[in-house]
């Protein structure tokens, strides 16, 4: 059985159940395809996309009409425009920092969404009078307005990575919403990590910098435990670094921390990079074609029983220029979907056109006939006579449900010879699953963290295993009784009185009667908990007569507490009992006792720690 989560309510019609996996999906603006134009007379390049929370679709690019706009559009799950979001839906603004009448465009490559829903985008462009580009960082509000005030400078921040020529590729947003940019720094990968308010986090690297080896980085993956990939092109192969949370690059993984993968051809980039846990899942392609490869995320070994050695290239049309995966994602079924760009002959004289494309393979590499009956889809945006303008998927994202939104740009019509924005969406919904949950949160309280999760369906429904995961590995924390059968919705809550770490992670595995079981999606928490003992100085010291001492506990414990004369007779326990994890104080009165020193101590399993304090009366 499947065990689906989904983090809004979305409200389907029974004909949505009835549309073939693989076609564009006609709910979508009719047909299952739309563009978006922003400014007449110029070319408008979608280049990103995202999903909210609440289901709208952000679409991101850039325009380089009057020194190169930035644009953004804002859809509803219809593929109509969001009234609410700018003007009209889509907002259009000249990058805050021109000066001159210089052209200085700037060019958007990426968009993200933080916790808070505000938008940010990547980029890269000139200051005006600089001879070399730098990395760019905007963030918007929700409704669509440049965020002067709680982002970087005026709402955006500029790095010079590498003192010349620096091109900002591709960005994500790490789940304490700090963002992590990489690209090109004259001629090397190269990643940037900065805070939620778009300063330089100097945790990370060199001063928030890394400058790898020789290459182009044009895609970032993290995983829940926070490792980084960087994807692009090392010399004419596939290039693949890992990096820890910090910045460090692992030399344990293939050699000294970069994974090279070749191939066949005499050009090869990777364009897209995601994980299921496990391996990691690298897509790009070249003049052979689309090509993905699967990895170990542990040492970078391939993985043999993806297409036999771990890697996969297949030509989708017939064209004859270089044909890219521009995205990829991992269903929880494993399944693999690629989106991007390929080519294919239209005329008697085999000129080439661009086309969208989509395609859905299963986990040993093999295409998927349950998806449009040959596990691929191919479409353009404009088609008239004998002359079809290119179309070019540039991003993909899947919905909670699983139906695909692809984003890119294209020609709509013949009377216009300008790009516009183009978004499509495709079918991509299995049928209702037996329990379906529609929603499962974590939430902070105190020092306990409270899982709600709500299911609108239930059958054969056994219960629910309540997972963390502790040291790199999921353990089992507790377990709740489901309802067995309902068609009504059904709450359920557990609070882990007791957790781990500063970033905790929790997932949900829904057991049937059966046995069969699914995990759910994976919710995440930053908490300001303690990481360590720590017994802290009292006060105020010297104190006259009362004081007050504090310690941290990393983690439930029967904690004693006592206080000391000089000669190390025991004058009173403050405390013996069990007490939860988290920030602790109590209060020590010294009325019946002469001035003096005295010590505190504090015993927990294998911690102790003793401090001193002056009572002066």
């Amino acid at each position: 059985m499947k065990l689906k989560i989904v983090l809004f309510i979305i409200i389907l019609s029974t004909s949505f159940y009835a549309q073939d996996d693989g076609t564009l999906n006609t709910s979508f603006d009719t047909d299952g395809k739309l563009t978006t134009n922003f400014v007449s007379n110029a070319d408008d390049y979608g280049v990103g996309v995202s999903i909210q929370s609440d289901g709208k679709i952000i679409v991101a690019g850039y325009t380089d009409y009057d020194q190169g706009q930035i644009l953004i559009a804002r859809y509803n799950s219809d593929g109509s425009l969001d009234n609410t979001f700018g003007t009209s839906g889509k907002v259009s603004i000249l990058r805050p920092d021109l000066t001159g009448t210089a052209l200085y465009n700037i060019y958007i490559t990426d968009v993200g969404i933080k916790s808070d829903g505000k938008i940010v985008l990547c980029g890269h462009g000139y200051k005006s009078g600089a001879t070399y580009e730098d990395f760019y960082i905007f963030q918007f509000t929700n409704t669509g307005a440049l965020d002067v005030i709680g982002f970087g400078n005026n709402g955006y921040t500029v790095t010079d990575v590498s003192g010349k020529t620096d091109y900002a590729n591709a960005l994500a947003i790490q789940a304490d919403d700090k963002i992590i940019v990489t690209g090109y720094g004259d001629g090397n990968f190269v990643a940037v990590r900065y805070t939620s308010g778009g300063i330089l986090d100097t945790d990370f690297a060199t001063s928030g910098i890394y400058i790898g080896s020789a290459g182009t980085a044009y895609c970032i993956d993290i995983t829940d435990n926070g490792i980084i990939f960087l994807g692009g092109a090392s010399g004419h192969d596939f290039g693949i670094i890992k990096l820890d949370s910090q910045g460090t690059i692992d030399n344990l993984f293939a050699t000294g921390g970069l994974l090279v993968i070749n191939f066949g051809a005499s050009s090869e980039m990777c364009y897209s990079l995601t994980n299921d846990g496990t391996s990691v899942y690298a897509g790009g392609g070249a003049m052979p074609g689309w090509s993905i490869a699967k990895f170990s995320i542990s040492n970078g070994s391939m993985d043999n029983s993806f297409d036999t050695d771990g890697k996969l290239t297949t030509k989708l049309s017939t064209g004859q220029t270089s044909d890219y995966i521009n995205s990829i994602s991992i269903q929880t079924d494993g399944k693999i979907i690629a989106a991007g760009t390929v080519s294919r002959y239209y005329s008697s004289f085999y000129s080439t056109v661009f086309d969208f494309a989509v395609a859905r393979f299963n986990n040993i590499g093999t295409f998927d006939n349950t998806f449009n009956s040959t596990g691929k889809t191919q479409f353009n945006f404009n088609s008239v006579e004998n002359y079809i303008y290119d179309s070019k998927c540039k991003d993909m994202i899947q919905e909670p449900g699983g139906d695909i939104i692809m984003a890119g740009y294209g020609i709509p019509s013949i009377s216009i010879s300008y790009r516009d924005f183009c978004v499509a969406k495709i079918n991509n919904a299995t049928s209702p699953t037996p329990v379906e949950l529609q929603s499962f949160s974590a939430k902070l309280s105190e020092n306990t963290i409270i899982l709600n999760w709500q299911t609108a369906t239930e059958i054969n429904n056994y219960g629910f295993e309540i997972e963390r995961k502790a040291n790199d590995n999921w353990e089992n924390i507790g377990f709740i009784d489901g309802h067995g059968n309902s068609n009504s919705p059904k709450d359920y809550s557990f609070v882990d009185d007791n957790p781990l770490g500063n970033i905790i992670s929790y997932r949900l595995k829904q057991i049937d009667t059966d046995g069969s079981f699914e995990y759910s999606e994976i919710v995440t928490v930053t908490s300001e908990l303690p990481l360590e003992y720590k017994l802290s100085q009292n006060f105020p010291n010297p104190f006259n007569p009362s004081t007050t001492i504090e310690f941290a506990l990393p983690q439930k414990a029967n904690v004693s507490l006592k206080v000391y004369n000089s000669i190390g007779e025991e004058v009173v326990e403050l405390i013996n009992n069990e007490l939860i994890m988290g920030y602790h104080s109590v209060n020590f009165n010294a009325t019946n006792l002469s001035s003096g020193i005295y010590f505190y101590r504090i015993t927990t399993g294998n911690f102790t720690q003793t401090n001193k304090m002056l009572l002066l009366k």
